[in-house]
């Protein structure tokens, strides 16, 4: 398993908690989008 995508439709569903999660147990790295996206200014 190279790579998993966690995507919902809104916000505060828990999507960061089940990423670390999956990271603890899988031992992946987790990588969020929103710090590439969203970057201040």
């Amino acid at each position: 398993m190279q790579r998993i995508m966690v995507m919902d439709v809104s916000a505060g569903v828990g999507k960061s908690t089940f990423s670390r999660l999956l990271r603890g147990s899988l031992h992946l790295l987790v990588y969020h989008l929103d710090a590439y996206y969203w970057k201040p200014g």
